[in-house]
């Protein structure tokens, strides 16, 4: 959502995960500012004092997956509360986005390539929005991940903590939105 409005920072976002390194440097110029708009996205939220806070919250029940859980948490908010932040629907965005990746799928790592096809047919950025579809990715994030099995009890950590999560997020991604724009325009200089 951060990139959106130009398809190369979108699709640099979406892969920054399987690039590692230098990597970046081996896509066109707006892909890698996608990648490393991505990273800035990863150190700001990291770093951030409202993520930090809510990460004791998290920690007893879910150790080292916290931060995880927090990034799970916001798109799930972010998805549940989209009109607030936006004038299109998630529905349009998401399946803009898919479109976005499809057209550039050959050029993707393999792990997103094989990733694709199961996250536009079961329509993850549009599921997220409910307990059902974060159900669902915590499961499958589950079944991929050591120690994975403590995810199955962060839909019910959503459900009991509603309030704490959604007033964490709105603190949290009005700041995040900011930085991102500055981040933009020193990427643009690039």
């Amino acid at each position: 959502m951060l990139a959106r409005n130009n398809d190369e920072l979108m699709l640099g976002g979406f892969i920054a995960d399987a690039v590692k390194g230098k990597k970046y440097l081996d896509y066109e110029k707006e892909i890698s500012k996608g990648i490393l708009l991505h990273r800035f996205i990863d150190n700001f939220t990291d770093t951030h004092k409202e993520v930090s806070e809510l990460k004791k919250l998290l920690r007893p029940q879910f150790g080292l997956l916290s931060g995880v859980v927090i990034d799970m948490i916001y798109d799930h908010i972010l998805a549940k509360h989209w009109n607030e932040f936006n004038t299109d629907s998630l529905e349009s965005f998401s399946n803009q986005a898919y479109l976005v990746f499809e057209k550039y799928a050959s050029i993707m790592p393999e792990r997103n390539q094989l990733l694709l096809p199961y996250m536009r047919k079961e329509n993850w950025l549009l599921n997220y929005a409910t307990i059902a579809g974060m159900t669902k990715s915590f499961n499958g994030m589950a079944r991929r991940i050591r120690k994975g099995e403590m995810l199955l009890q962060a839909p019910q950590f959503i459900l009991d903590n509603e309030i704490v999560l959604k007033e964490s997020f709105f603190r949290f991604y009005p700041e995040l939105m900011k930085a991102c724009e500055e981040e933009k325009i020193r990427l643009k200089s690039l």
